[in-house]
């Protein structure tokens, strides 16, 4: 398929102008020729456009219309028009753009050397290396120079000056404080291996005043856990077997005597007293004297020998003995425990709240011994607690336990001290 024909606008055309390159089949090749300036290379370059040849697309277009055209099969004559998505044939442009792009005239040595297609694109790429080369070397002379100015001690910006004025700082202060830290007779000792211990320390943003405070209130901890000894842990707390018994002998209900009704309420009378009066009734019935020291009037002999008798009836049964013995046996204690032994590490609250629960556990041993003293002094009701005492000790454990955790911090405080 031969392109006997071009159409084209643009580039030296102004106007639609057609070339007929071939007007029969039998000619093989076309010359188009002209003075300069003529619009030869303008031809060049729409065949450049239309097909690309060898170079990338433009991104303006010189000519506004470009069109082929082919002969007409042979016997008949003209042309007709020829798509150029379905021209296949090659075609190459060899014209001055092709020449500025694809030849190269060095002439800067005594001969002149003249380069072609891909000697070119390797020249272009030693001019850029080139050019970098003589960027690189002159980065490399002002960071040498640069690196040779940081590295004087005497440069104010250098790092050998600043690691000086650290280091002078250094055995003004740190010196003594290491002394203090490690108990020495002499200042604590500056070394390059402290310089970096403090050059990799964390930074902060406290002021100079925050870090002496914490460096002397750690200081003060480090010199008590090293002369400290390590603290026992507390014990688990339990409901003392006493309290057990008192509780059940308290709830113990005995079936009274059978009494007539001055009897009972002389009974009455006794079991409404408190237990101090209870005690003062009983000495005044089996002593001589007739005042009472309750209402302060006289009472005959006869009288209290009839209201002792009466008091002995209900007290003296063979149950209301028993069981007033087996009470009076059982002696109880308040919970005593030692806070010095570790309130100065504890947390305040921690302390706070075993206080309060140890309060509260001693308020129901009070309790239970006032009610104790009145089955005493009246066997036969039973008395039953309102408060929940085993509530009471599963608080007090839950604080000796988070106790204990701080005191097992702390002796492992005191362990890593002393190796340190």
């Amino acid at each position: 398929m031969t392109i006997s024909k071009i159409k084209m606008s643009g580039g030296y055309f102004k106007e639609p102008t057609e070339f007929n390159l071939f007007k029969n089949h039998k000619q093989v090749a076309t010359v188009i020729y002209g003075k300069n300036g003529s619009g030869k290379s303008s031809i060049s370059r729409a065949f450049q456009e239309a097909f690309n040849s060898n170079f990338e697309a433009p991104t303006n277009y010189e000519f506004s219309s470009i069109e082929f055209y082919k002969l007409i099969p042979h016997p008949n004559q003209g042309y007709e028009f020829m798509p150029t998505s379905e021209i296949s044939i090659p075609c190459y442009v060899h014209n001055e753009n092709f020449t500025h792009q694809t030849v190269s005239f060095n002439d800067t040595g005594l001969e002149a050397i003249v380069m072609f297609g891909e000697q070119i694109e390797i020249k272009k790429e030693l001019d850029i290396l080139e050019t970098n080369l003589k960027t690189a070397n002159i980065n490399y002379s002002n960071t040498s120079d640069r690196l040779d100015e940081i590295s004087n001690p005497k440069n104010t910006e250098s790092y050998f000056y600043f690691q000086k004025k650290i280091k002078d700082k250094l055995k003004e202060q740190w010196a003594v404080r290491h002394q203090k830290i490690n108990e020495l007779k002499t200042l604590g000792r500056v070394d390059d291996k402290l310089f970096r211990e403090i050059l990799n320390s964390e930074e902060t943003n406290a002021s100079y005043a925050e870090l002496e405070a914490d460096f002397q209130s750690k200081l003060e901890k480090y010199k008590k856990l090293k002369s400290s000894s390590p603290i026992d842990e507390l014990k688990p707390f339990s409901l003392p077997t006493k309290i057990v018994n008192v509780l059940k002998l308290l709830g113990v209900e005995l079936e009274k005597p059978i009494l007539s009704e001055k009897e009972q309420k002389i009974v009455n009378v006794y079991s409404s007293l408190e237990n101090n009066k209870a005690s003062e009734a009983r000495y005044f019935l089996k002593s001589s004297e007739n005042t009472c020291p309750t209402c302060f009037q006289n009472v005959e002999p006869q009288h209290k020998s009839e209201v002792l008798e009466t008091i002995r009836k209900i007290l003296n049964t063979d149950e209301a003995n028993r069981l007033i013995e087996k009470i009076s046996q059982l002696v109880l204690e308040e919970y005593i425990l030692n806070f010095s032994t570790f309130d100065s590490f504890v947390e305040n609250s921690l302390v706070n709240d075993l206080k309060a629960n140890i309060e509260e556990y001693n308020k129901i041993i009070t309790l239970l011994k006032i009610e104790q003293q009145n089955k005493i002094t009246n066997p036969y009701n039973p008395v039953t607690l309102d408060s929940d005492i085993n509530e009471i000790i599963i608080n007090i454990n839950e604080s000796i336990n988070k106790i204990n955790l701080q005191i097992i911090e702390f002796n492992k405080e005191i362990s890593q001290t002393k190796e340190w």
